[in-house]
């Protein structure tokens, strides 16, 4: 099938530019967007607790922390999946600050807030 088929003979090269320019704004609209999901982030926050949960039937299990205040997503509990590619470099970060005392900062995953044991996408470990 040609062009003309589809577009009709008289608007075949426009409708090509039409349809053209709008695939670039979408593609450019989605390509965007993806750097702007990982949010939200806490403040520097100390992690109060970790919990290594091992998930029965799983090949992987996930991690809950508990941090010191509510400043993200409704809740002070994050999960660390360590499913996740990264997921164990976040889950070595996070026992390095509890040791350590140090603060942090909890960015949540592009997915979003889920309310209590929201994913963690990666931790800040502030000096």
């Amino acid at each position: 099938m040609n062009d003309e088929w589809f577009f009709g003979i008289q608007g075949g090269k426009c409708m090509k530019k039409i349809v053209s320019g709008i695939t670039f704004i979408v593609l450019s609209l989605v390509f965007s967007s993806f750097t702007a999901l990982a949010d939200p982030t806490t403040a520097p926050v100390h992690i109060t607790q970790i919990r290594p949960y091992n998930t029965q039937g799983a090949s992987c299990g996930v991690v809950y922390i508990a941090v010191d205040q509510t400043l993200a997503c409704n809740t002070n509990v994050f999960q660390i999946d360590l499913c996740f590619g990264g997921g164990k470099e976040v889950y070595a970060a996070a026992l390095t600050a509890f040791a350590a005392s140090k603060a942090v900062q909890v960015e949540v995953v592009n997915s979003g807030c889920t309310g209590w044991g929201t994913k963690i996408q990666s931790l800040f470990m502030n000096n």
